[in-house]
């Protein structure tokens, strides 16, 4: 059997199976590898992802509509985008 002690998930969670222990809220933020050309203390600009591929969440009815609406905001389009639940 598939189990693990703890998970992330974004809302809605409906899983009769789940129990919800806590909810916390969060900014959108980027990863990116450390030392890499965009390891900085400074807020990176949305436009840094016209420059490379983006690794996102695919399901667009939750945190991934918030990340298109920002790019879109700001007329940014990524060269490519890497769509996945897993993330």
């Amino acid at each position: 059997m598939r189990t693990a002690d703890v998970g992330f998930s974004a809302f809605p969670l409906d899983h009769e199976r789940l129990k919800c222990l806590a909810q916390c809220d969060s900014p959108l933020v980027a990863a990116v590898q450390k030392g890499g050309v965009y390891d900085s203390a400074e807020h990176l600009p949305l436009s840094v992802f016209t420059e490379v591929r983006l690794a996102t969440v695919s399901n667009s009815f939750r945190i991934r509509n918030q990340i298109g609406r920002a790019l879109q905001g700001q007329d940014v389009r990524p060269t490519a985008e890497i769509l996945t639940t897993l993330l």
